[in-house]
């Protein structure tokens, strides 16, 4: 089993192609279910962020795994195979596990030591347990990436102050020409995470009463504005909206503009909009409009580099816990050679176990049944004794080079049935 990670993110491509392979909430589950049919997948689990789309994946084989990907990714976007492999990236075995680290922690983020990343982490892996598309390797891999996940937030200084897409797009509006912030009249497009977080950052030191929340269903609207009293509006109700504002933050989640030439054509009043809705709500087109400027993801990313120097020093505390996370994971995927063998140590010591125990009560049909449990309870704990020395010593042999040699001889020394046995018995029942 090989592991493997096809990723389009902000590192590699634009804004403008990551939309293309963009995967919303709602059809999350149903794509890892699709993937998880495909040839050579075994197990999956898809990350699909405003910055990134990853697929998480064990494999049978390397090769085979990315070509059936690439199909997979080709038939989902409507793209050809050539139009995949061309903007795909693929990380193989500890380079796709340190990235999911990497990712996990928020150094592979935009903003560094933001910690939307870790929850979005933990809800696709919980999604893909719901449709059942994890097992051994990818369960292990996502605990222990959530688990440095939390121990970068705690023991370093990554995350200190308040970091986020939302507070660098709202800092990115006032390091721009619009002076005297606190003055303007804003618009948030969206009831969703991004907008909540938009607000909890402008709520200690902006006019709340200055804000008007749009969105698709209006009770959602209303909702939001009622908790962080500012005002809300319909959808309908947009065009004239804007045409009294200063800045719109825009993050609906649809598969067409929001912000079209039609809907501002007669805008007259300047106005700022930063984009953070993946596929994008803007059209680029309004770039040309003179009362118009436009911001997305490429452009906020452009001003997050300062936010990283900020951080260097934390980057390195954290950098040292996913290559303490990856070499440790490392020895468990090792371990696993062990787990047939061991598997099988303990099926025979059970059936010795319970078939001494069956021939005892038949010599000895007086016993009550607090004597039985009594016994039975003193017994297993002592075949847990005696094996507990040997499984410990079976997985330490397989990290090393030499490993199913040295478990061949495990097998051979306790009578076990070999995985060539296995295979023979498997042949002969078919």
């Amino acid at each position: 089993m090989e592991v493997l990670v096809a990723t389009i993110n902000f590192k590699a491509v634009s804004v403008a192609h990551r939309e293309k392979f963009h995967i919303d909430e709602e059809s999350v589950a149903q794509a890892m279910i699709t993937l998880n049919q495909q040839n050579s997948v075994l197990e999956n689990v898809i990350l699909s962020t405003c910055n990134r789309t990853e697929l998480y994946l064990v494999v049978d084989e390397i090769s085979r795994g990315r070509y059936y990907v690439r199909k997979y990714l080709a038939a989902l976007f409507n793209m050809t195979y050539d139009e995949v492999a061309e903007q795909v990236i693929f990380l193989e075995n500890d380079a796709a596990i340190a990235h999911l680290f990497e990712v996990s922690t928020s150094l592979a983020s935009m903003i560094v030591g933001e910690t939307q990343i870790l929850g979005q982490v933990k809800d696709s892996f919980e999604c893909a347990r719901e449709v059942n598309t994890t097992g051994v390797v990818l369960n292990e891999l996502f605990k222990r990436a959530i688990t440095v996940g939390k121990q970068a937030q705690s023991e370093t200084l990554i995350g200190e102050g308040s970091v986020s897409l939302s507070t660098v797009a709202v800092k990115l509006i006032e390091s721009q020409q619009l002076d005297m912030m606190h003055k303007k009249e804003l618009v948030i497009l969206g009831a969703g995470k991004m907008s909540v977080l938009i607000l909890d950052y402008l709520k200690p030191h902006f006019p709340m009463e200055q804000i008007t929340i749009v969105n698709r269903t209006y009770e959602n609207a209303i909702s939001l504005a009622m908790k962080y009293k500012t005002k809300a509006a319909p959808k309908e109700a947009l065009q004239q909206v804007l045409a009294s504002a200063d800045v719109v933050f825009s993050a609906l989640r649809s598969d067409d503009y929001i912000l079209t030439q039609k809907l501002l054509e007669e805008q007259l009043r300047y106005l700022a909009i930063v984009d953070l809705g993946m596929p994008r709500n803007a059209d680029p087109i309004l770039d040309v409009h003179p009362q118009i400027s436009r911001y997305d993801m490429d452009d906020i990313e452009r001003i997050a580099d300062q936010n990283k120097q900020q951080r260097e020093a934390a980057m390195v505390e954290v950098s040292k816990m996913v290559v303490e996370a990856q070499e440790s994971f490392h020895k468990w995927r090792l371990t696993l050679k062990a787990t047939p063998v061991i598997h099988e140590l303990r099926d025979k010591t059970l059936t010795i176990y319970e078939t001494a125990m069956a021939h005892m009560e038949r010599k000895l049909p007086n016993l009550s049944d607090h004597e039985l449990k009594v016994i039975h309870k003193l017994t297993k704990s002592i075949v847990n004794q005696i094996i507990k020395e040997p499984i410990i010593k079976t997985k330490e042999l397989a990290l090393e080079e030499d490993a199913l040699d040295k478990l061949a001889f495990v097998e051979h020394l306790f009578g076990l049935q070999t995985a060539n046995d296995r295979n023979e018995a498997e042949l002969c029942e078919k």
